[in-house]
């Protein structure tokens, strides 16, 4: 299924944890500055930080997000949803 490629892509082209990405909202993600904040509600640290998103990764995201009609207060991998779906 297609939310298994983009976790897969998240992963390895972001190199953030496993946890992190399944807590990631699409509010997190900023595509204009192609990158993400990962705030106190999603690391495991007391500190965010911003991860860098390749141009591609954040060119498809919209995409995704059209598939899976998801909101901004949504985690992007709902991983329940998306189990059920495959």
């Amino acid at each position: 299924p297609l939310f298994r490629v983009y976790l897969l892509c998240f992963i390895f082209f972001t190199g953030i944890r496993l946890s992190e990405l399944l807590r990631l909202k699409w509010q997190n993600l900023n595509l204009a500055q192609y990158g993400m904040f990962l705030d106190e509600s999603i690391v495991k640290t007391d500190k965010w930080r911003f991860v860098k998103l390749p141009q591609n990764l954040a060119a498809a995201l919209p995409i995704y997000l059209n598939i899976y009609n998801s909101k901004p207060d949504t985690r992007i991998f709902n991983w329940r949803y998306n189990i059920t779906a495959a």
